[in-house]
């Protein structure tokens, strides 16, 4: 009998999909040989034996290994083994028919779950007594099995070496199995009826928890932009790879449905979910937040460490970590690149002399790097056999520099050393190396740092570029082995060298941004940025807080707003601004672009400047207006410009429109121009004047004036007419219909605060049409103001932090 089949990337080990036979009447533990299954995709590799048999207890693990994909199934002793390799011979075709080209693409575990329906129809097919009679006739191609080499599983696994443990993601989940299976023997003793109202009542509340936990998870992804043009017009960062929201929403859904199919067979039948549904479930948790779940651990290039215990370094704690191995040399697992730069407070080439001392010292081995691009930085007669030292222009970019030495090095990693004051056993290179073995993700890693003058800072900061704004925080959300997950690092950092050649450094940024850029792509590409605050770097660098410098990298990603927590006041922020002239937007084609994008936020300030204007014309001339249609919407549900609005909205009295023709000379000074479209009709029989079109230019924008005969101020209670009312637009209060939000509801109906793009971009005739809530598939993914990141409800999410 098939007991478990799981299919593996030999590469990494990578779990790529699984089978899993439950059978509690015979007590049987899967867990404990998964685990086993788990470690042995570990240690097979390409040198490995195509075919083996590996006994394992009662119980034979069987695998076949085929372009760069292990398949293994576990099986009783009794049965066949000719049955055993035929089936995954089967298994091998079918799987690579249908996914044989993703294979080397996919990064998170269990990518190709749903193949676990083929697997099942495919076990049940030899498990039939006729397929066992004839399978002399379909298998005359299989290889004789009595070739195939017979191991023991200790010998595979090393004996005396313990089977390496699950994280603590997939212990929390078989502890959640146990706990399942015994509330349902508990509830079987009930009584038929109280057991039915019981399964049923708890297993909504799992399926709701996962539903909410789901939903909460997506609502937080964001997403990133690449470079500008002159025009607004999207570009995409193509290494951005979590920006396809849509996609991701459908796949979640999918895994969701499955997840209640199966949980609603195991309340069906009594029973606790099956393992099954819980690697479904951690698959999707994986999906949503890769920072709840850790794939294969790699090799450690160095020993790690083990925990004493708390009385070992009393009273200082200099020490309470040992590594029980020896240490490794480190001469081909790691360079050291050093960029000087001159220093406000002493000597540069000083300070490049004590760290050399310290590497010298500690790292002896060591191979080192010295990019001098400053004189004054130069280090005298270094000693030539393990220090090189390399001369560039003052005028070359750090990030040329960078990109050219990083070519050269052939160590597993390297280390990016700026702006270091000095080096010494604290910096604990060994330690950071460690942290790569955690999980194949994790790309780069970096310690906390202290200044000349003795300040200490961890070092770790958040980002999130989102509606061309790009805010730091500083701080962590989670953590793994006493190391945080971070956005960006403060200090320097050791990195895998083979990812620092595919992610590069921007040769066009100045250096005062060019490691924020560096980390923004770090984290678009999928990788994992660790910064463990027990290593300290002694370094002078600061992030920059001068717009100059910022200018760069806001024209790169198309930012209105940087937004930095200050070095000394953490509670306070610093905020950047860009116009569009700075970062060479125009807003002509703004339109064009909120089809699928939110206008950028210096689009949105034109806006603003034009309501506010007509608003001090309104009441310095006594010109009767006010809001109207899209922008009264706006004032509802944003307090400014809807995001995604082609156009502006007003109404005027008709009587009134030579009054405001009269201003074009004043409306033209302040940068603005008024068009004449249509003038008001006189109509003898209401004898008054009825309506009249005006559009008012930003000038790339414009906003619509309506003649009216009369405005909707008579609706209120006569000795309230005197005082409009006002709606807040942007910061500025706006003449606004009598109630804006009864005005809202009875113009635009059901469910009216809800978003749905402009009736022109909807291919409607007018905005009278009855409009579907939601937002438009971006063409491409990877900006960050791409509509379709965002909820179509909702307005939090489009502030300004």
């Amino acid at each position: 009998m098939v007991l478990m089949t799981m299919i593996a990337r030999v590469t990494d080990g990578l779990p790529l999909a699984a089978s899993i036979q439950e059978d509690e009447q015979h007590g049987r533990n899967i867990l404990e040989y998964q685990n086993q299954a788990k470690t042995l995709f570990r240690k097979l590799n390409n040198q490995s034996p195509s075919r083996c048999t590996i006994q394992t207890g009662n119980y034979l693990f069987h695998y076949l290994m085929e372009k760069d994909v292990c398949y293994m199934v576990l099986c009783e002793k009794a049965f066949s083994k000719r049955l055993a390799f035929h089936f995954l011979e089967e298994l091998q075709n079918e799987f690579n028919s249908q996914y044989g080209k993703r294979v080397a693409m996919v990064s998170r575990p269990y990518s190709f779950i749903e193949f676990d329906t083929y697997i099942q129809k495919a076990k049940k097919s030899f498990l039939d007594s006729r397929a066992r009679r004839n399978l002399s006739t379909l298998n005359t191609e299989l290889q004789d099995v009595q070739r195939i080499m017979v191991q023991n599983i200790d010998d595979v696994l090393q004996r005396g070496t313990a089977i390496t443990e699950l994280d603590n993601k997939a212990s929390n989940l078989s502890i959640l199995s146990q706990k399942y299976k015994k509330d349902a023997r508990y509830l079987n003793l009930r009584s038929i009826c109280d057991t039915k109202m019981r399964l049923r009542s708890y297993f909504f509340f799992l399926f709701a928890l996962i539903l909410i936990s789901v939903l909460y998870a997506v609502h937080s992804i964001v997403g990133f932009s690449f470079i500008y043009n002159r025009y607004f017009e999207i570009h995409f960062d193509q290494q951005d790879t979590r920006c396809d929201i849509g996609a991701l929403r459908h796949e979640i859904a999918e895994r969701l449905k499955l997840i209640k199919v199966q949980l609603d067979q195991a309340r069906s039948q009594g029973s606790p979910p099956q393992k099954q549904t819980l690697m479904t479930l951690e698959s999707t948790i994986w999906q949503l937040d890769p920072t709840y779940s850790t794939l294969v651990q790699n090799k450690p290039d160095v020993c790690p460490e083990v925990y004493s215990n708390n009385s070992i370094g009393y009273p200082l704690y200099e020490t309470g970590w040992f590594r029980p191995c020896g240490d490794v040399s480190m001469t081909k697992i790691l360079t050291v690149l050093l960029l000087p730069v001159p220093l406000p407070y002493g000597n540069c080439s000083l300070y490049t002399s004590m760290v050399l001392s310290g590497l010298t010292q500690y790292y002896a081995s060591v191979r080192v790097i010295i990019a001098n691009r400053y004189a004054e930085c130069r280090i005298e007669n270094p000693d030539t056999t393990r220090i090189t030292q390399i001369d560039f222009s003052a005028s070359v970019s750090e990030g040329r520099v960078l990109n050219s030495l990083i070519e050269s090095i052939d160590t597993t990693y390297v280390f990016i050393g700026r702006n270091m004051d000095h080096l010494n056993k604290l910096t604990r290179f060994e330690r950071q190396i460690s942290v790569f073995s955690i999980d194949p993700r994790v790309k780069v890693v970096g310690g906390a740092v202290r200044n000349i003058s003795g300040h200490w800072k961890v070092g770790c900061f958040q980002s999130e570029m989102k509606n061309y704004v790009l805010e730091y925080r500083e701080g962590y959300h989670s953590s793994k082995n006493e190391c945080m997950f971070c956005d960006f690092l403060l200090g320097p950092f050791i990195a895998q060298t083979e990812f620092l050649k595919q992610v590069s450094f921007d040769q066009n940024l100045p250096e005062q941004v060019l490691y924020e850029d560096f980390f923004i792509r770090v984290r678009n590409s999928g990788a994992l940025i660790f910064n463990c605050p027990d290593a300290m770097y002694f370094t002078s660098r600061s992030q920059s807080y001068d717009k100059i410098n910022w200018l760069s990298m806001a024209l790169k990603w198309q930012l209105n707003y940087v937004i930095l927590p200050s070095p000394d006041l953490p509670d306070f922020k610093t905020k950047l601004q860009f116009s569009c002239k700075d970062i060479q937007i125009s807003c002509v084609y703004s339109d064009k672009a909120t089809k699928t994008h939110l206008m950028p936020r210096c689009c949105v300030d034109e806006y603003a400047e034009a309501f506010k204007f007509m608003q001090t014309l309104a009441e310095q001339r006594g010109i009767k207006l006010e809001l109207d249609a899209g922008s009264v919407m706006g004032a509802v549900k944003m307090r400014g410009t809807l995001p995604w609005d082609v156009d502006g909205d007003f109404i005027y009295l008709s009587s009134q429109h030579e009054s405001i023709v009269d201003l074009k000379d004043i409306i033209k000074k302040r940068g603005f121009r008024l068009e004449i479209v249509n003038k008001p009709e006189f109509r003898p029989n209401e004898f008054q004047m009825v309506g009249g079109l005006m559009l008012l230019w930003t000038p790339d924008q414009s906003i619509e004036l309506n003649g009216m005969k009369y405005l909707s101020n008579e609706l209120l209670p006569e000795e309230l007419r005197n005082v409009p009312t006002q709606a807040e637009m942007n910061g500025a209060w706006i003449y606004a219909p009598a109630n804006p939000g009864l005005f809202v509801r009875n113009l635009y109906g059901v469910e009216c605060l809800r978003h749905a793009h402009h009736w022109r971009q909807m291919g409607h005739k007018s905005s009278l049409s009855k409009y579907k809530t939601g937002f438009n598939t971006c063409p491409k993914q990877g900006h960050h103001a791409c509509m379709e990141r965002f909820y179509a409800d909702g307005n939090l999410q489009f502030y300004l932090p």
